[in-house]
């Protein structure tokens, strides 16, 4: 078996162990009543091509995925109660191309979630619930093929990137976007993306005060470790200099009291001080005069 659909057969069971000895490339489980992408599907380590829209999942959880590297298409749309995609969702694969459209319930998708594809051609995210879209989702200077129409986006700075982006590598993804809309919270009134005023949302100066203040921040810090710096070292020079000087005090006493020190031995002196000794005797003046 190389292509299985069990479309619309009321599959409700999470366990497709049976089908785990079929290198099936090409595996369709739409329109059945899955909560939850089966973990079964992991072992389908041949599969190229995986459809699993109209279910009635609601997250698309971590790594679920993540074995299936011959995995190139992947289809998850009109799955109406589907409302979040964790960060590392896709984590483990290299799709070529990938559609998630009809999902009014997906409002957003994380940054970076489709990056590291280094295959990844085609990104179909049209006719979804997303107020907005992350610049981070892929890259998307390598796509040939981009459709973002059809969503609720908010006119807000997040989306801003939509207008001054420049790195669209197609024509026809060009006049694409050219033609996506947004509207204004509470406002139904839809407005072109390449037209609207983002100026007055002070994206920009919001931008820039966050940059001075980053710059700021960064130079306090710099001032307050170069100032602990410069106190370690005049610490330790003054205490170098107090220890030097205590040392040299040391060995200067110890000299002094070396020199004024005299063996019992070799003393004149008396017991009371008498610097000359007893009285000499007769024979004493003898023995001098001699």
């Amino acid at each position: 078996i190389r292509i299985l659909d069990i479309e619309t057969f009321e599959v409700k069971h999470q366990n497709l162990n049976t089908l785990l000895e079929c290198k099936i490339k090409v595996f369709s489980i739409a329109g059945n009543f899955l909560t939850e992408v089966p973990n079964a599907l992991n072992d389908l380590v041949y599969v190229g091509h995986l459809d699993i829209s109209d279910n009635n999942i609601q997250t698309i959880r971590t790594l679920a995925f993540d074995r299936l590297r011959y995995l190139r298409y992947l289809r998850i749309s009109e799955m109406p109660l589907l409302s979040k995609v964790d960060v590392d969702a896709f984590g483990g694969l290299n799709l070529r191309d990938i559609f998630m459209t009809r999902n009014p319930m997906l409002k957003e998708l994380p940054g970076n979630l489709l990056q590291n594809m280094g295959e990844l051609r085609t990104v179909v995210l049209n006719n979804n619930g997303l107020v907005t879209l992350p610049k981070s989702l892929c890259n998307w200077q390598q796509l040939m093929d981009v459709m973002l129409n059809d969503n609720n986006f908010i006119c807000s700075c997040s989306n801003s990137w939509l207008q001054s982006y420049r790195g669209w590598d197609t024509p026809q993804t060009q006049q694409h976007v050219k033609k996506l809309k947004c509207h204004r919270p509470n406002n139904p009134d839809d407005f072109l993306i390449k037209d609207y005023d983002f100026s007055r949302l002070s994206c920009m100066s919001l931008g820039s005060a966050v940059s001075t203040k980053s710059r700021v921040l960064v130079g306090l810090i710099a001032a307050t470790l170069t100032l602990l710096a410069l106190s370690v070292i005049l610490f330790i020079v003054r205490y170098r200099k107090r220890l030097v000087f205590r040392y040299r005090q040391f060995k200067y006493r110890r000299h002094t009291d070396s020199a004024f020190t005299i063996e019992p031995k070799y003393s004149d002196l008396s017991t009371n001080g008498d610097l000359h000794g007893d009285t000499p005797n007769t024979r004493d003046k003898a023995n001098l005069l001699t």
